[in-house]
């Protein structure tokens, strides 16, 4: 009776074992239909393992490493593909950036451009009322103020060589009363 409940345990065990190599099989098929090939050959790899020589394991196996490999080749190409996508987009992104700071950079100079006008003709003004006012040393410091920081600007130019003409003449009139 023992040796008979051996028996039979060994034929469960058996039945077992091979309807596992069957499902592992079908399941290898199927998977191979979907084209989940490594996952496919996982399965009739277990199915080589356990009973060697079972249905058509190697077949599919020699076929599953070609698949494999071109499916390998094609991920490949796809991922370069994606790569050179996400670069063209970061270098587009790049060009983008570059482009919003130099308009920034543009639009500070504008404004810098603008205030220093603004300043320059503020001590441009002062330099022609002190020139009005026959201040000629007074106005030539400004007219060469406004000159240091904006060269050509208005008539700055023209003041100064009057300027230093005036002012010639003016230490004339000067010495001229000092003999008198």
């Amino acid at each position: 009776k023992e040796e008979q409940d051996i028996v039979n345990r060994s034929i469960a065990e058996e039945r077992q074992r091979q309807q596992q190599v069957r499902d592992a099989y079908d399941e290898g098929v199927t998977l191979y239909k979907q084209k989940k090939f490594k996952a496919s050959r996982d399965k009739f790899m277990f199915v080589e393992e356990t009973i060697p020589e079972f249905k058509a394991t190697r077949s599919y196996l020699k076929i599953l490493e070609q698949d494999i490999l071109k499916q390998d080749q094609k991920d490949l190409v796809k991922q370069k593909k994606e790569i050179a996508r996400q670069q063209g987009e970061a270098e587009s992104e790049r060009v983008k950036e570059k482009d919003m700071w130099h308009k920034e950079l543009e639009l500070k100079e504008r404004e810098r451009h603008r205030k220093l006008m603004q300043q320059a003709g503020a001590v441009y003004a002062q330099g022609v009322k002190y020139y009005n006012e026959k201040d000629f040393i007074a106005a030539k410091e400004k007219f060469q103020e406004v000159e240091w920081v904006i060269p050509d600007y208005k008539s700055t130019r023209k003041y100064l060589v009057k300027l230093d003409k005036d002012i010639k003449d003016k230490e004339h009139v000067v010495a001229v009363k000092r003999e008198e």
